[in-house]
Order: structure tokens, then sequence, then C-alpha cells
């Protein structure tokens, strides 16, 4: 890698930093490219330049926060469960708290927000491509759940792994919607609802 390549990751990973901590001390909307420019050392033009807009600042976080998410659900071994239900609970969790780690529950908030307004533009289109991603990699977990024995050899893993990620996915948006819920909570109820799925299928 040459040495302007690496002055631009380190420019556009130094905006990424900036822009994380004002949107979360000052909130999505009183931040603004110029104040978050002015804080990393450079112009408003060179931010918009990397990133596009302040949607696209805040997709570049989500999508910094889902790749290390994904390196960590393509370390989660099945064997570290008896029980199919608890290895899917540790699929669910892992991404929530990798999620809070990153992001606020508020730019979460924002971040649902967009994906459903933003129908039409590459937010959009790549915030789909990253849940795909997700879920293909809890199809990885089920079928190895299967080939361990603890899913029946006749599991519908295609349909199980969309109704699960689809469940995973309402409880996510209700956990981040609300400030009552807790993680634990959240856990639970998700725990449910992979329990009644699972449960014809399970050994």
């Amino acid at each position: 890698m040459g040495l302007r390549q690496r002055q631009k990751i380190e420019r556009q990973n130094l905006i990424l930093e900036v822009a994380q901590k004002r949107f979360s001390e000052m909130g999505y909307v009183d931040t603004t490219i110029e104040s978050i420019a002015d804080e990393a050392g450079m112009s408003a033009v060179s931010v918009f330049n990397y990133f596009g807009s302040k949607v696209g600042l805040l997709f570049a976080l989500v999508k910094e926060s889902d790749t290390r998410l994904l390196a960590k659900l393509r370390n989660l071994s099945d064997e570290r469960h008896e029980e199919a239900v608890e290895a899917v609970a540790e699929f669910a969790r892992i991404i929530h708290d990798n999620a809070t780690t990153y992001l606020t529950k508020r730019l979460w908030r924002r971040v649902l927000a967009a994906s459903i307004v933003e129908q039409s533009s590459e937010f959009r289109t790549q915030y789909k491509d990253l849940d795909l991603e997700l879920q293909k990699q809890l199809g990885h977990l089920l079928v190895a759940l299967q080939h361990s024995g603890r899913l029946t050899p006749d599991a519908p893993i295609a349909r199980l792994t969309e109704t699960l990620f689809m469940l995973q996915n309402s409880r996510f948006v209700q956990y981040m919607s609300s400030d009552t819920i807790l993680e634990a909570e959240a856990d639970v109820l998700f725990r449910a609802d992979a329990s009644l799925v699972l449960e014809q299928f399970s050994n």
C-alpha cells in the first residue's frame, strides 16, 4: 500500500472516530459535517468527498461495526452449546453486544429509519447486503448444528435460517426502539422465539 493510500485510510478513520464521538455526545441531528471536519482538522469538503453526506457517515459507522461483527460470528463455534437454541441465542447476543458497543440506541434508531426512508439509495442497498451476510452466517451455524446431530436431518435449514433471522431482526428493532427493554430481556424474548421455531427439529 502506497503512502497516499495509507494517508487516505488514516483520514477516513479519523473522520469516523470523530463522527462516532460527536453523534454519541451531541446526537445525530445536532451534529454537522462542519463540526466533524473542524474537530478532525480538515475541511468539510474533504469529509463530503470521502462519505458524501451525514447519512453516508452514519452508514460507514454501521459498516465498520458490522465488519467486526462478521469476524466474531465467523468464529462462533457450534460446539460451545449442547442445544441448538443456546447456539442461536448466542448468535443474537453477539449481534446485540456488538451493536451497542459501537453505536448508541439513539443512533441505531436513526440507522433503522434511514434503512426504510432511503429506499433507492446506496445506503439501502448496502444495508440490505449486510443483512444478507448476517443471515448467511446464521445459516452456516444451523448447518453445523445439523451435522453435529443437534438438529434433525430433515430440518429445513433455509426456511429455519430465514425465520430465525427475521425474528432476531424483529427483537433487535424492538430492543433498539425502547429505552426500557434491557438486553437480558431481549435475550429471553428471542430465546423463547427460537425455542418455538426449533422445537420439532432439535435432538
